[in-house]
């Protein structure tokens, strides 16, 4: 956890770039599976959506599910260092 922590800073920076230069497209929206347990649920909700390129929009606790919307396509480097870390899995639930 705490070298995706460490990267966090950057890619804010980066993703806010990305929104200024590019403006705020309409994104899209995935489902990722979660890491079990509440303390990895949270931790993967707050750090996917510090960054303004990510936002998690809803938490499935049963299915160990989040919603995630993306301004850009595809996975950004710090999502694909969440995964690294399972704390996040692929796109349709793929497990972490």
């Amino acid at each position: 956890l705490a070298a995706p922590l460490a990267r966090l800073p950057g890619q804010v920076v980066a993703d806010t770039a990305r929104v200024i230069v590019r403006g705020a497209g309409g994104g899209d929206w995935t489902v990722l599976a979660v890491a079990p347990g509440p303390a990895d649920r949270g931790a993967a909700t707050l750090l996917m959506s510090v960054s303004p390129g990510t936002y998690v929009g809803g938490v499935d606790p049963e299915r160990g599910l989040l919603r995630v919307h993306r301004l850009a396509p595809g996975a950004s480097p710090f999502e694909r260092r969440l995964r690294a870390a399972a704390l996040v899995g692929g796109p349709d639930g793929e497990a972490p």
